[in-house]
């Protein structure tokens, strides 16, 4: 899984030479187990496909080493490209989890500056996030931090904030799943849609580059977000 696709595709490839290292009632069993688990997965879950093949790593580790151990005894030509293959993996995926890093961190620190500039100090700005800056910050005292489980229908009735900061990607996340649509998801659900009284005013978004290929295998990546939104009426 740490390798990423080349890793998926290695694993995929190497299952040809599993079949060679593994006995034939070997490789029945180790070929049985994901294709019933997969199988019965598919028909009683109701995740989306992202969520089926990344389970798939564990099942891929093996055949993808069988295939780099293929590469790597191979002529020095092959070893080569072996060797080169293993390294682009490792560093590309170290490049798209350090880029998700960085623009998680990006449009963090960009809504707080915008809204700390931009908002006066009298107006309190409710804020749900993953997580609250360090104490001795100065947005610590600006603002009115919440965990984004907190983002309920019953708070938005009770307190009715006119401001609000909320970082998207925790509710826009596993929505093909209608098991994860907790009472947060419902909140935010509300807040969002025509009639609430809510209008989205200004969203920061990070465009990724490294992970550009990764965003069609998991669209949840499409909503790395902030959204500043104020209550109108």
């Amino acid at each position: 899984l740490a390798m990423g696709i080349l890793g998926f595709l290695a694993g995929a490839g190497g299952i040809f030479f599993l079949t060679k290292k593994l006995k034939r009632d070997e490789f029945i069993i180790y070929i049985s187990c994901p294709a019933f688990y997969f199988f019965f997965w598919a028909v009683v879950s109701e995740q989306g496909l992202p969520h089926y093949y990344l389970t798939l790593a564990g099942f891929l580790a093996p055949a993808g080493g069988a295939f780099f151990d293929w590469l790597l005894s191979r002529r020095t030509f092959v070893k080569a490209v072996g060797i080169l293959a293993l390294f682009f993996s490792v560093m590309f995926n170290f490049l798209f989890s350090q880029e998700i890093n960085q623009a998680q961190e990006s449009i963090m620190k960009e809504s707080f500056s915008w809204a700390y500039e931009n908002i006066s100090p009298k107006e309190k700005v409710y804020a749900f996030l993953p997580y609250r800056p360090l104490y001795e910050s100065n947005y610590y005292w600006r603002f009115e931090f919440y965990p984004q489980f907190m983002l309920t229908k019953k708070l938005l009735k009770k307190a009715k904030p006119k401001r609000l900061l909320i970082h998207e990607f925790y509710y826009f996340a596993y929505l093909n799943n209608p098991k994860a649509r907790n009472p947060s998801w419902w909140g935010f659900l509300e807040l969002y849609q025509e009639g609430s009284g809510y209008e989205l005013k200004r969203r920061w978004q990070n465009k990724l580059f490294w992970a550009k290929i990764y965003k069609k295998l998991f669209p949840d990546l499409n909503y790395i977000s902030v959204g500043y939104y104020e209550l109108t009426f």
